[in-house]
């Protein structure tokens, strides 16, 4: 929206973060240019005629623009909330299934471009577990064929509160997709298609900058104890990414993930829950926050109070 900030606002966001001491992971210095996330060209996803299965490729490839292309123009004419709500579902639903869809050679792209898990072939440390349940053991949201992708290893990793703690497991679901006329039956890690919205917005030299903002989501089982407990805990680990796609003649892509196979993201992420007791808030006040190593430190919701 604005390429050119003579006003300086971004450093001003920079130097902000930077004396409130709040420093993104694996960046060594803050600056505009280290903190801006890269753009992709859409030209480096378009299939070429190096390609194997080219053709078909280039027809999925064809298809998606195309509907990112209907998606915008078609939802600035709906006049009520419902109308916009059903075309999100409708559109979302598509995408899925061309996910659902791809061939495992064309999984790398996908797993290049969103950081995601798609293939269940290309890892040798992660194995297949199939769990076929009767109709009578299914769950409510459960289908008759599923399973687990699963890495077994023990990670060790100790905080600050000097707990220590051994990450056993983590998994993602997979499910099995018929065959039918235009593809073979093929298993395909369970991913969500969590929103899609266009996006609109107008910079001071009054040009408009169109894109549309795809999420996608995925979940993993995350199996881990604590020394001297013999219970494991269990942890819903989340990743997923944002894709900002440039609309209306703009080329680029930018692609903002959080991977779900990202073990250090992981081990932040349990020393954080372990942190707090179940019953102790990271925003309660430090009056009454007993947590050890951390009565002295302020609270991060008494940033943001007046």
């Amino acid at each position: 929206v604005v390429p050119y900030d003579s006003a300086n606002y971004r450093i001003a966001f920079v130097e902000s973060f930077k004396r409130w001491g709040i420093y993104p992971i694996g960046i060594r210095t803050l600056s505009v240019e280290s903190l801006s996330y890269p753009s992709e060209l859409k030209q480096d996803f378009a299939p070429s005629k190096s390609w194997t299965n080219a053709p078909n490729r280039l027809e999925c490839y064809l298809k998606l623009e195309s509907i990112f292309k209907d998606y915008f123009n078609s939802i600035g004419e709906y006049s009520t909330r419902e109308e916009i709500f059903n075309k999100n579902i409708e559109t979302k639903k598509v995408i899925h299934e061309m996910i659902v869809e791809v061939s495992e050679q064309d999984k790398v792209i996908l797993e290049n471009l969103t950081g995601l898990m798609f293939s269940t072939n290309y890892n040798k440390s992660w194995t297949l577990q199939e769990k076929k349940k009767s109709n009578r053991e299914l769950g409510k949201n459960e289908r008759p064929d599923i399973g687990y992708f699963q890495r077994n290893f023990t990670e060790n990793i100790v905080s600050e509160e000097e707990k220590d703690i051994t990450i056993e497991q983590i998994r993602v679901k997979y499910r099995l997709r018929p065959a039918n006329d235009s593809v073979d039956e093929r298993k395909y890690i369970s991913t969500e298609v969590h929103s899609i919205h266009r996006s609109q917005r107008v910079g001071p030299d009054g040009k408009i900058a169109n894109h549309i903002i795809l999420t996608l989501l995925q979940h993993a089982e995350v199996k881990y104890v604590r020394k001297g407990e013999k219970a494991k805990r269990n942890l819903n680990f989340k990743g997923g990414c944002t894709i900002i796609i440039g609309m209306a003649g703009s080329d680029d892509i930018k692609v903002i993930k959080k991977p779900i196979n990202d073990i250090e993201r992981l081990k932040s992420q349990i020393l954080y829950n372990e942190m707090f007791s179940e019953t102790e808030s990271p925003f309660a006040s430090t009056a009454k926050n007993k947590v050890k190593g951390r009565t002295d430190k302020e609270p991060f919701a008494a940033l943001h109070s007046d």
